[in-house]
């Protein structure tokens, strides 16, 4: 675990991980900062502080430089060459890293939550999320075992000094979101993707009890007119791919059929909202456990694209960062 020289933009422009690919592609300059100030050699804390569900949380994540060679990183989501060779040639260009990659540790040594802040040197308020940065003091060392949280292609486009922010899978406060399925085949199709497929099947009585059970139903679908059909895979099955939820979905039920997957979105409400105006047919998934992350990725296998929507999402380009 390597200490980081740490810079801050004298004319911010912060980013939103969800916005980033997109920003890097249309206007570059937005992040890629000339103007950076020196304030100074260490760790640093990221604070986020949210709401969700009614409570209010904080997550916490160290700021660090970690060398490759080191650490045993472990994926959990599929790449693409085209994502891996567009990061690496901004980094051949910029001699700062401006988003740090994602990561969750087991922090069983307790690093993460003995670590102290000791100045503050940036907030930043976005969709009531408090995002505060701190100069911070660290002690002790992280466990070898990496997982990639958000982040995959800037990971793998890096050098062997990669900038992370590290979170304990055991922090209540590292909320995964599901992402919602918004489909461009009918029921009827649907019902010849279940045959030969062993769920067990609950009707549910609308709105109410969808919000209930999203928790604990994988899948929900949700189609005009008709009643939430639940579906729980009803067999034995020691594949952890079967735990989640939208493995179930995109390659048990619908066999890898990506072409089916019109779009994905975040809110229940939303989802429920095109299917109701447009006809469309949906499936509502429940949330992707962080603990299931480390099992699959320790596995050595990937989940389907956009089965882990961390939340909040870290901010790109309000630290800048060399490593000593």
């Amino acid at each position: 675990m390597k200490s980081i020289k740490i810079y801050l933009p004298t004319d911010p422009s912060p980013v939103p991980y969800e916005n980033l690919w997109n920003t890097l592609k249309s206007e570059p300059n937005l992040l890629l900062k000339d103007s950076l100030k020196f304030v100074g050699s260490g760790y640093v804390i990221i604070k986020q502080t949210f709401k969700i569900d009614g409570k209010t949380l904080t997550r916490k994540s160290i700021v660090c430089s970690l060398e490759k060679d080191r650490y045993s990183f472990y994926p959990h989501e599929d790449t693409f060459p085209e994502g891996i060779e567009f990061y690496r040639g901004i980094y051949a260009r910029y001699p700062y890293q401006f988003a740090p990659i994602m990561c969750i540790v087991d922090d069983k040594y307790g690093v993460i939550y003995s670590s102290k802040e000791k100045e503050k040197i940036y907030e930043y308020e976005m969709d009531n999320i408090l995002t505060e940065v701190f100069i911070a003091e660290v002690k002790g060392e992280l466990p070898t075992d990496i997982f990639i949280a958000d982040g995959h292609h800037r990971f793998l486009a890096s050098g062997n000094d990669v900038l992370v922010a590290i979170m304990d899978v055991n922090d209540p406060s590292l909320i995964i979101l599901p992402t919602h399925r918004i489909l461009n085949i009918n029921l009827s199709r649907l019902k010849g993707f279940l045959e030969g497929k062993s769920f067990k099947v609950i009707t549910l009585r609308g709105l109410d009890e969808v919000k209930r059970y999203i928790e604990s139903i994988p899948l929900i679908l949700w189609y005009k007119g008709s009643r939430p059909i639940g579906l729980i895979v009803d067999e034995r099955n020691d594949d952890i791919l079967m735990s989640v939820p939208a493995y179930i979905s995109d390659f048990y039920l619908l066999e890898g059929r990506y072409e089916f997957i019109e779009g994905y979105k975040r809110g229940i409400y939303e989802s429920i909202r095109i299917s109701e105006s447009e006809g469309k047919l949906v499936i509502l998934l429940s949330p992707t456990k962080p603990s299931d992350v480390i099992k699959v990725a320790r596995a050595g296998k990937r989940m389907p694209r956009k089965s882990t929507d961390f939340y909040p999402k870290l901010i790109a380009g309000i630290i800048y960062a060399k490593t000593i």
